[in-house]
């Protein structure tokens, strides 16, 4: 299609570096409906710094891999599921997974329930807890994330 494909990963060497280094990163939990760009507006101060968020979490498709909102998501389990609340498993206090079927084990069981849309819902929290840069770390991750795809076209959009 005429469009050059940049292989950003290139750059494993930073992210690893970054990932060793606790003092680089911070836990950010994605509220509900912000996008990359509010994530960086909000960190930052500059939503162009949206594809340092998606890089860092090694983030490769957004449709599948960053929270849909709360709308989206029951949008998602609603077409998915005939019936959102129906039965999808169950699990013990610590979330392991019992491998029965439903209504085996009758009153037992009930409290363990999880059904279509909690199951759903647990995935999208998951998806919500991310690292990010602290601010005082940006400007040199850009920079060395520039000379590690130097010669790219990619490096334009990101300036």
């Amino acid at each position: 299609d005429g469009h050059e494909a940049v292989n950003i990963f290139r750059s494993s060497r930073l992210l690893k570096k970054l990932n060793t280094n606790r003092f680089l990163l911070k836990e950010y939990i994605i509220q509900d409906g912000e996008t990359p760009e509010l994530v960086a507006f909000n960190l930052y101060d500059n939503a162009k710094y949206h594809w340092s968020i998606i890089i860092i979490n090694s983030i490769v498709n957004l449709n599948t891999q960053w929270p849909l909102s709360s709308d989206n998501l029951f949008k998602y389990v609603e077409e998915k599921y005939e019936d959102p609340d129906g039965f999808h498993h169950y699990e013990d206090e610590d979330g392991t997974v019992i491998d029965a079927p439903p209504g085996v084990f009758g009153q037992l069981l009930s409290d363990m329930t999880v059904t279509n849309l909690e199951y759903e819902t647990k995935i999208n929290e998951n998806k919500s807890k991310i690292k990010v840069l602290h601010s005082s770390h940006l400007n040199s991750f850009v920079t060395e994330f520039k000379e590690t795809i130097k010669g790219s076209r990619l490096i334009k959009r990101l300036s």
